[in-house]
């Protein structure tokens, strides 16, 4: 398998009962979920997703001079309820 490109989307949630439970912290608290999604050959190829408490975990991404000049690699997606308005 020769893969395309990587998708990565980190959000942000609320831990529920059973999420603070396996992740050991309090329901209610903030934890970052990491979806990712590889393409091969132009199709999505697989799929994963990631639920993690930040005070132990950290998201790092790595770039070369050259990926930073050419590729769109980071987007900050705004998502507005526009009829709540």
């Amino acid at each position: 398998m020769v893969v395309d490109r990587v998708r990565h989307e980190i959000t942000a949630e609320i831990a529920g009962p059973r999420n603070a439970q396996l992740l050991d912290t309090a329901i209610g608290s903030a934890l970052l979920r990491v979806n990712r999604l590889v393409f091969a050959a132009g199709t999505p190829h697989h799929h994963l997703s990631a639920l993690l408490s930040p005070t132990r975990s950290r998201v790092l991404l790595n770039r070369t001079g050259d990926e930073l000049e050419v590729a769109d690699g980071l987007t900050i997606a705004r998502d507005v309820d526009r009829g709540s308005r």
